[in-house]
């Protein structure tokens, strides 16, 4: 008769595991001494999270054990045979060889019955955690590792904290220092970069004798890219930058790409747009204000234009790079939709946002104005606008990956996240589906169903029902569209201003990270390889061994893409400062995605096109000359049109028209025409 019993059923089985686990983890970060205290809840968020990271692993391992022991813990086992039972657990041989020696008889216990025999006899004996993992040695070994890499990576964090406290303070917390540390979110993205997760803080400070508490983001990963676009360059930030630009560990100031396109021109055209919607003072200096491109602030730590490759390897440490990002919440906390899609979904989110009283606001916000509520539509008008420019600006930067979790509506405006993957040669003409993937996401998913709805606005006006405004809306979708060609033009115009923007700021020295090809659904697949792993039928083999051999395996594989790609390619180029990243194994990941992750400056050559000449080398202190090469070019203009937009915009009216409308379809694919709608 089949033992074979599912992960659900072992599931009571963890806790005991899992508590071992537990202690050493908190056992390294409370030995730890920090300059702030950590609160209760902290601890027990990082239980809970190493918990869902090892929840697979560990009840993969005590599913193949409990099926080691076959039929033994549904049988009513005599004294005599119990006692040889529990001799026999330190070896799978010893517990094989009890097996094959004891009588058949019929089962008289249940799954359930007989999990909690294994449990108590199996897992609670004095040496219970000691001899599975000798029965287990690989199940064990993956799951230590799940919890050295957990545990690094959270004891990193804090350690950059600690370290980083009074920046944190003067940027994030208005000079105010941290005293505590509340609560610590434990983010699920990036789960293959060894360990290391987005994190969202809680600090407690004190400001003026008031008990106060905000949330910034911890990113372990470099977000000078972020910086450099949408980055809120705050006197705090400006001048710390300026005071510890030396030796890399932050950027040297500039105003970031948003900033110098409203500076330019936006400021001027907003002014012009909230006049023509409002006639009210008040309301126009709001619109004022949500037309304005979106900045937040951003501090990023060893960024990746200021690091140095390693001498022997030619690899960039970008894993030392890190940063910080304001918190943009979201609120009211939307309805949970389940597995509802389309109307019924939008009918659970409408019914909510009707009663406000209904609604769950975030205490971290600062105030309780709704980020995706609007009273009257003119107030939605500046988030379409704003998501065309969006638009326009991500497909000229070759942006991707903006889905729906790095799209989000904050105090009604649009902002876009998570920018690293920028300056990537697409695979088709920029935009669409393929490209910003903007439209996609706004179009298809969030209010009409799925995980994430908070990319979407709505109109709540007193004594009638909320609506939602989609973008397809006719007014919504003009809007949109007169933002694509509010940026296109604007960029065009100011192109001159935009190369020397690009001289200036270093742009051309960021670290952009690039993917060979799509990855899949990565918890499945992980999943799924934990599985085979475990249940190799080479169970002699050492476990470490094992898992090295993977690994070297996958190595090599991400180099030899790398090697094969060429000198000339877009991948490699001939810019010798990158990184290649290939995901340790943290039980979250898998041998099958093998998708190598290249790091390279954004100025390498084939990215965007360059219109430059070789210069006098002007080096500066940090140089080293592995990097001097982003500094030989004089970037004197810049194509911002890619592709099927790469000549200059014609001057007559009629091709310049059909021009831009050619754009403006391949950004906002398949949006409705609306003849005769007011501006």
């Amino acid at each position: 008769m089949s033992t074979s019993i599912s992960l659900e059923l072992i599931a009571p089985a963890f806790a005991g595991v899992f508590a071992c686990q537990e202690a050493k983890l908190l056992a390294l970060l409370r030995s730890r001494h920090y300059p702030f205290q950590i609160k209760p809840r902290v601890w027990r968020r990082l239980s809970d999270g190493l918990a869902d990271w090892q929840a697979f692993p560990i009840r993969e391992t005590l599913r193949l054990d409990f099926a080691l022991m076959g039929d033994i813990p549904y049988y009513a086992l005599n004294t005599a045979e119990l006692r040889q039972f529990m001799r026999s657990l330190e070896t799978r041989s010893a517990v094989t060889a009890f097996r094959a020696g004891l009588p058949a008889r019929p089962r008289t216990r249940d799954n359930a019955e007989a999990v909690r025999f294994y449990i108590k006899q199996v897992l609670n004996c004095p040496k219970g955690m000691l001899w599975l993992a000798t029965r287990q040695p690989k199940g064990m070994t993956l799951v230590d590792r799940t919890l050295h890499l957990y545990a690094t990576a959270m004891d990193l964090c804090f350690e950059r904290v600690s370290n980083d406290r009074g920046y944190l303070a003067r940027c994030f917390l208005d000079g105010n220092p941290i005293e505590t540390l509340d609560d610590v979110v434990i983010t699920d993205s990036d789960p293959h970069k060894g360990g290391k997760r987005v994190l969202f803080l809680d600090f407690g400070y004190r400001s003026a004798g008031k008990a106060s508490k905000r949330r910034v983001v911890y990113k372990p990963s470099d977000v000078e890219i972020d910086y450099r676009i949408a980055g809120k360059n705050t006197l705090e930030i400006r001048q710390l930058c300026r005071e510890e630009s030396v030796g890399g560990r932050f950027p040297e100031p500039h105003e970031s790409f948003f900033e110098m396109l409203d500076r330019l021109a936006f400021f001027e055209q907003n002014h012009n747009l909230a006049n023509a919607w409002s006639e009210d003072a008040e309301t126009r200096q709001r619109l004022e204000a949500l037309l304005a491109l979106p900045t937040y602030k951003i501090l990023p730590r060893n960024p990746g234009s200021r690091l140095r490759p390693d001498p022997q390897s030619a690899r960039l440490p970008i894993d030392q790079s890190y940063g910080y990002l304001e918190y943009l919440a979201f609120q009211p906390q939307l309805p949970e939709l389940g597995n509802d899609w389309g109307p019924m979904a939008l009918s659970k989110i409408l019914d909510y946002l009707s009663q406000p009283a209904r609604w769950r606001l975030d205490p971290l916000a600062g105030c309780d104005t709704p980020d995706c509520v609007v009273d009257n539509e003119t107030l939605a008008k500046p988030a379409f606008r704003v998501w065309g420019r969006l638009m326009s600006i991500a497909s000229v930067l070759l942006q991707t990956d903006l889905h729906h979790q790095n799209q989000r509506l904050h105090q009604l405006k649009p902002f876009i996240i998570d920018l690293e993957n920028c300056l990537i040669k697409p695979c088709r003409v920029p935009g669409g589906y393929d490209g910003t993937l903007i439209p996609v996401f706004l179009r298809r998913y969030d209010a009409m169903g799925g995980k994430a709805t908070n990319n979407q606005l709505y109109l709540c006006q007193a004594g009638q029902p909320a609506k939602w405004l989609s973008i397809d809306d006719a007014s919504s979708a003009l809007q949109v569209k007169e933002g694509i060609r509010d940026a296109l033009l604007t960029m065009q115009k100011y192109r001159p201003e935009l190369a020397n923007w690009i001289q200036a700021s270093g742009f051309a020295d960021l670290v952009v990270r690039h993917v060979t090809e799509p990855t899949g659904d990565l918890m499945a697949a992980a999943d799924g390889f934990n599985a085979r792993l475990l249940a190799e039928e080479a169970i002699d083999q050492p476990a470490e061994e094992l898992l090295e051999r993977v690994l070297a395996r996958r190595y090599q594989t991400a180099k030899q893409r790398w090697l094969d790609s060429g000198p000339d390619s877009y991948v490699r180029q001939d810019n010798p400062k990158y990184a290649l990243e290939y995901p340790s194994y943290n039980g979250t990941d898998f041998e099958d995605r093998c998708v190598p992750v290249y790091y390279r400056q954004a100025g390498s050559r084939d990215l965007m096109t360059w219109r430059g000449e070789v210069v006098r080398y002007q080096p500066r202190p940090d140089d080293s000359p592995e990097m001097a090469f982003a500094h030989y070019h004089k970037n004197t203009g810049l194509d911002l049109l890619n592709t099927s937009l790469r000549d200059k915009l014609p001057d007559d009216a009629k091709k310049l028209n059909q021009q831009l409308g050619d754009f403006i379809q391949s950004v906002y694919p398949q949006a409705p025409n609306m003849p005769g709608v007011k501006r």
